[in-house]
């Protein structure tokens, strides 16, 4: 909580934030300490401020997303005006982008990491993505490789 005490709004006291009035209060210090000198009594402060507001907020105010990794680029290109071509620079091929997209294939590491020195950041894009399949199998290979087993036998009797 803060306190303020004195009217010119200097000299506050920090400390852990427990119900919505003195979040109220830390948000309405940070908004006058808003932008300060680096270095400074109010950016030591501010910075500490920050901390508790977001330990304050992440306990109190649970927001589950649903978002996926696709759901992080396409919303990226469309804030930076990307189109599939764009994304080739950082995913691979055309045909690779559509996969991505069209969520039939997973990111790889190096995807992941060219797009986020790119400037979407890692930890939108580790997410499981929606609709892939959970295991690596589909039974159709696996049909294909019994029945390659199966000629495989015959051919050796």
């Amino acid at each position: 909580m803060i306190k303020n005490t004195n009217t010119m709004n200097t000299n506050f006291v920090v400390k852990p934030i427990k119900n919505a009035v003195e979040h109220k209060a830390a948000i309405e210090r940070i908004n006058q300490i808003w932008d300060p000198a680096p270095g400074s009594p109010e950016a030591d402060q501010f910075e500490v401020l920050c901390l508790l507001i977001e330990a304050y907020e992440q306990k109190n105010f649970k927001i589950e997303s649903t978002y996926d990794p696709i759901d992080a680029i396409n919303f990226w290109c469309e804030q930076k005006g990307y189109t599939r071509k764009d994304l080739e620079q950082f995913i691979g091929s055309r045909s690779r982008v559509a996969e991505i997209l069209n969520r039939k294939r997973p990111l790889s590491i190096t995807m992941i990491r060219n797009l986020s020195e790119a400037g979407l950041p890692a930890q939108m894009l580790v997410k499981r993505i929606r609709s892939l399949p959970t295991h690596s199998k589909t039974p159709v290979s696996s049909a294909k490789k019994a029945k390659a087993r199966s000629v495989t036998a015959h051919t050796h009797c």
